[in-house]
């Protein structure tokens, strides 16, 4: 009883706090499942597995200190209002696009540009690649963002961490247009 209690309590603040519909069940039902499986012993071939879905899921958080960071409504929807003053026909590319959600929403909201996203984490990347393969503006590709020349999009989007941020920015001096956007989701 404590338990769902608790899972209640963490799902009601998450609400308060304006997390993402997703979490609900997640802050629900996390302790209360401890609870139930507390005296419950799962075979280690089952724990190897989840270990391996995270590991394929945040490879990038090992090997370039970037962790899957998902954006957020409000900024998704700053990104579609800026893009609809952009001419027809522009070239958008997200730098770790994660799971796709971004990507494939900002391909429906403006079907006359082009959008590309390149992710390095490889279950992201087919979860991503799946998900924007029957968008005809979008496509997905397995490459490193140190790989991409920067040189032919209009706007360039990321969402990655502090530590690769001076990196990118010596990267996106040296290879973008000068008319062209650098839009970096909360990291300067």
């Amino acid at each position: 009883m404590a338990a769902c209690l608790q899972g209640s309590l963490a799902a009601f603040i998450g609400q308060l706090l304006g997390l993402s519909r997703w979490w609900l069940p997640i802050n629900l039902g996390f302790v209360p499942a401890l609870v139930l499986l507390q005296d419950h012993t799962l075979p280690p071939w089952l724990l190897l597995a989840g270990f391996m879905v995270l590991l394929l899921l945040n490879w990038n958080a090992l090997l370039e200190r970037v962790p899957l960071y998902l954006t957020g409504t409000a900024a998704e929807q700053r990104l579609i209002e800026r893009l609809a003053r952009l001419p027809d026909g522009f070239r958008f590319i997200d730098l770790g696009s994660g799971l796709g959600g971004t990507l494939l929403r900002l391909a429906r909201a403006h079907p006359a540009g082009h959008f590309v996203g390149v992710e390095t984490a490889p279950l992201t990347f087919a979860l991503c690649w799946l998900r924007c393969l029957f968008q005809r503006n979008c496509q997905v590709r397995y490459c490193s963002l140190w790989r991409v020349s920067l040189e032919e999009y209009d706007v360039v989007y990321c969402f990655l961490s502090p530590a690769p941020m001076p990196a990118l920015w010596q990267k996106a001096c040296g290879e973008m247009r000068p008319a062209a956007l650098l839009i970096s989701n909360s990291f300067e």
